[in-house]
């Protein structure tokens, strides 16, 4: 319950800042940044992603005792962005990391243990809306809140499952000359249910990704 306040508050606090930037840019800035009609319009970005999921749990059976694990493992991404000014953007993104989980279950008769394995796949689709904090020569720093859906799917003892997820997302663009090319750098928060099969039950999940990569803006 903790995490999830604590998204929500970077999320409404991203909200909060993304709409400041467009719409009160302040004099000072305008003239550090490109004019509006020289910035790009479109960015394309390619990033290496490292997933922080970690979660773990036990239940209680009748003559048996189940623990499972979880982490999560680096995957990719891409998104594009359309500015629709050189302080706004919309941005759509996709992504797929890997969670590793452990099942083990000790029966309560005897020292045996069986344990099993599973490899998860999961697939956030997000679109968002970007306030570009800061664009000057050699830095374009970008926050906002993003909203999509979460696929998830596996062997195992897992199932598939397509959540709704949200959360906010933060990056940087640092040019490479002037050729259009850029290094990207991202951190992204999202927010979705994970399908519990051991209770019986659906949690909700913070999943931190972060990462970068390069990006090339015409």
């Amino acid at each position: 319950m903790i995490a999830r306040i604590e998204l929500r508050s970077w999320l409404f606090a991203s909200l909060a800042l993304a709409a400041g930037a467009v719409l009160a840019t302040p004099p000072a800035l305008a003239q550090a940044g490109r004019a509006p009609e020289e910035g790009p319009r479109l960015v394309v970005r390619a990033y290496y992603l490292f997933d922080s999921f970690s979660h773990s749990e036990a239940a209680l059976g009748v003559d048996t005792f189940t623990t499972e694990t979880y982490h999560g493992k680096p995957g990719g991404g891409v998104d594009a962005e359309y500015l629709l000014t050189p302080w706004l953007g919309i941005d759509f993104a996709a992504s797929q990391t890997h969670i590793e989980a452990d099942r083990v279950t000790t029966s309560a008769v005897g020292p045996s243990a069986f344990e099993s394995k599973s490899r998860l796949q999961v697939r956030p689709f997000m679109l968002g809306v970007y306030g570009h904090l800061l664009r000057v020569e050699h830095a374009d720093i970008y926050l906002g809140p993003i909203a999509g859906v979460v696929q998830t799917s596996g062997g195992g003892f897992r199932g598939t499952g397509t959540d709704f997820g949200w959360g906010a997302a933060l990056g940087i663009d640092v040019p490479l000359g002037s050729s259009g090319l850029a290094i990207s750098g991202l951190g992204r928060a999202v927010a979705s249910r994970f399908p519990d099969q051991l209770r019986n039950a659906s949690h909700y999940r913070d999943n931190f990704l972060f990462g970068g990569g390069l990006s090339y803006r015409w």
